[in-house]
């Protein structure tokens, strides 16, 4: 039923649009959102209008649901930021000399205090918005001297995202997180548990 998978697909993007306010990388959540509801039911296999509808009306939904937070944004910040001023937070705390040199962790995110010093130094009374531009700035930096940190980053933490490093990462930072070490240790296998059953959904006709 098209109105069904419709309404199914307007779903889809409402729920990504709220985990990326949530949380910002969950933007790219629509990404596969969008390529399985349109190879769904063999729509892969024309561009016509029907097969295009439910996987736009999935980006429509995204896009309505982030437009009352980019105006706030805008009001607060005084220029476009259409989801979240977190992006050079997180980039910082990667692409650093102390975070891809570590012996324990390497490519492992860390708090980007120094970054955060410099930038406050250099530029008394920025904003939340402006702060963020400018850790973007000394990442983008650092990636372009260093652009093999990039795979490095990719390859270190497809380890630790599967725990097969040695050092299981979620039990040494249990403590600090505020969690119990034995749900740590749980989430990894339910992230396994999850990969298996993906696997089984995708193979499934």
């Amino acid at each position: 039923d098209s109105r069904r998978a419709l309404r199914w697909a307007v779903a889809a993007g409402v729920l990504t649009g709220l985990s990326a306010l949530a949380r910002g990388n969950g933007l790219l959540m629509i990404v596969p959102v969008v390529l399985l509801i349109w190879i769904d039911r063999g729509r892969w296999r024309a561009l016509s209008k029907p097969a295009l509808r439910a996987p736009l009306a999935a980006i429509a939904a995204l896009v309505v649901v982030l437009i009352p937070w980019t105006v706030r944004n805008y009001v607060k910040f005084h220029e476009l930021v259409p989801v979240t001023t977190e992006t050079g937070y997180v980039l910082a705390g990667t692409y650093n000399a102390s975070a891809q040199d570590d012996s324990h962790f390497p490519s492992l995110w860390q708090p980007p205090i120094p970054a955060l010093r410099a930038v406050f130094t250099a530029y008394p009374g920025s904003n939340e918005a402006q702060v963020d531009t400018q850790l973007e700035h000394q990442a983008l930096h650092y990636f372009r001297h260093k652009p093999l940190s990039l795979l490095d980053t990719v390859y270190w933490n497809s380890l630790r995202l599967l725990n097969l490093t040695g050092t299981p990462v979620e039990r040494v930072f249990a403590g600090g997180e505020g969690y119990p070490i034995w749900l740590a240790e749980l989430s990894v296998y339910a992230m396994w548990g999850m990969l298996v059953v993906l696997g089984f959904g995708l193979t499934a006709r």
